[in-house]
């Protein structure tokens, strides 16, 4: 879809024309226009992921509203995943690394979805989609016998977690900060999960250095922080920096983008530091 395309599809959507129709930055699987510095548009690229069912993403839109911690939705196409918003006024993002204060925010936002304990009837399976996505990749496998002793502390951990509604994606984009709050934006990816996999997927996408990193996990478990909990972290986010290595290639594959590349080769450099640490 092009931008005229869009931009006539808002006005017959919302019955309201269009003034001003900027594209946003920073959309890997989606492409965002702000309309009238009142509207955010999203859509999805036109190669559909798997596991993303938009059906699934404005239920748990819906269900999660009364917590007010992402975006008003005014139009949601669950067929195709075009999107519509209330424009975030005064809403930002941080550049490379988020501050002490947007860590601390980020922790609370978390904890407060995994402190409600949802239940939705659709999983983000950690282990399957590793399956699926390592399945594009014939030649660029990492270390197989690494790979497997994390994806072995992974499913151990899997069988005994209590599996909550998590977002599964805190990369930057999806995070702005407005005063003292925080709004989580894009929950294609969210569903039933560990809520481990969030703590590590905000740690490991962010490029929190060791201090940050135990900052985070203290605003968000204070006293109840320990070795053990701090040792779990680690195996998620270990994990988290292998399966994103294996994503990325799967949508290089499918999309030809070569900034899938750059994102593949960030991740595997993390995953080679990560075999370092655990040696």
């Amino acid at each position: 879809m092009n931008e005229k395309q869009c931009r006539d599809l808002f006005s017959e959507l919302l019955n309201k024309k269009v003034y001003s129709f900027t594209i946003l930055e920073g959309g890997l699987s989606n492409v965002s226009f702000a309309i009238n510095n009142a509207y955010v548009m999203r859509v999805p690229s036109s190669y559909v992921q798997p596991f993303v069912n938009y059906r699934n993403e404005e239920n748990i839109l819906n269900v999660i509203s009364s917590l007010k911690m992402s975006e008003k939705i005014v139009y949601f196409d669950s067929k195709n995943g075009i999107k519509i918003s209330k424009y975030i006024h005064g809403g930002f993002t941080y550049d490379e690394t988020p501050s002490n204060e947007q860590i601390i925010m980020t922790a609370k936002a978390v904890k407060k979805l995994h402190r409600q304990k949802i239940k939705v009837k659709n999983y983000f399976s950690p282990l399957e989609r590793l399956e699926h996505y390592r399945s594009y990749s014939l030649k660029e496998k990492l270390d197989q016998r690494y790979e497997k002793k994390i994806v072995r502390l992974m499913g151990s951990y899997l069988e005994k977690e209590e599996l909550i509604l998590c977002h599964n994606d805190l990369v930057r984009g999806n995070l702005l900060y407005k005063f003292d709050d925080v709004v989580v934006i894009d929950w294609e990816y969210a569903g039933m999960n560990s809520p481990y996999f969030d703590i590590a997927s905000f740690i490991s996408e962010n490029n929190l250095d060791e201090h940050q990193k135990e900052l985070f996990l203290q605003s968000y478990f204070g006293s109840k922080l320990n070795n053990l909990k701090r040792k779990k972290v680690n195996t998620f986010v270990n994990f988290n920096d292998i399966l994103w290595y294996y994503w990325a290639l799967m949508m290089h594959k499918n999309t030809e983008n070569a900034v899938f590349l750059m994102i593949a080769e960030i991740k595997k450099q993390s995953v080679l530091e990560d075999m370092k640490r655990n040696k």
